[in-house]
């Protein structure tokens, strides 16, 4: 005799996902104390049991800001400019999640990344300017949730917080790291 049971695990076995990812500053605000709305991730996980996934994303940000033109004197020289600052981040990272429900046609999760942080730190004033690149290694706790948008569709919906802290330092612009909270909800397709 056969008896079958209904199954409750998770749906799929791995997924991609492309992020919109809002982020803001937390080191070194006196240079970049604006929010970055130009950050993206692209996303892959596999699970590894019905709780656990893991996987690797690469992300991208830029943040920029503006000071208004000044007189700036040093010594017996002085100028009169405006100044525009960039950082440029890019990430690559090893990540894992924890899924606290997978039955659901929501998964909330808790998870952690590593790996490595790539930022191009750059001033304009007038017509010259001056940049200074770093790499670092980078840190990402993150918490958010999936959301399957039916139960006949491969398509669906994430969002999270994660928070970024990079040791990509920069004597110049006076980063002794790199650190960021951000925002991201973007879309995923899930693969049996």
């Amino acid at each position: 005799m056969i008896v079958a049971w209904p199954c409750s695990a998770q749906f799929f076995d791995k997924y991609y996902s492309v992020v919109f990812d809002v982020n803001k500053p937390l080191s070194n605000t006196e240079f970049i104390k604006n929010t970055s709305t130009r950050g993206a991730k692209f996303i892959y996980r596999e699970f590894i049991n019905e709780k656990f996934s893991v996987g690797g994303e690469f992300g991208l940000a830029t943040y920029n800001d503006y000071v208004p033109p000044a007189v700036y004197t040093n010594g017996n020289t002085s100028i009169y400019t405006d100044f525009f600052g960039y950082a440029y981040n890019y990430s690559l990272t090893l990540s894992g999640e924890y899924y606290f429900i997978t039955d659901k046609w929501i998964m909330p999760y808790a998870g952690f990344g590593f790996g490595a942080a790539y930022n191009r730190y750059t001033i304009f004033y007038n017509i010259y300017g001056d940049e200074d690149k770093k790499w670092g290694a980078l840190f990402r706790p993150n918490v958010g949730t999936l959301m399957r948008f039916g139960k006949k569709t491969s398509w669906g919906a994430t969002a999270g917080i994660h928070l970024d802290f990079s040791t990509a330092k920069s004597k110049d612009f006076d980063y002794k790291n790199f650190s960021n909270l951000g925002f991201q909800i973007g879309l995923v397709y899930m693969k049996r």
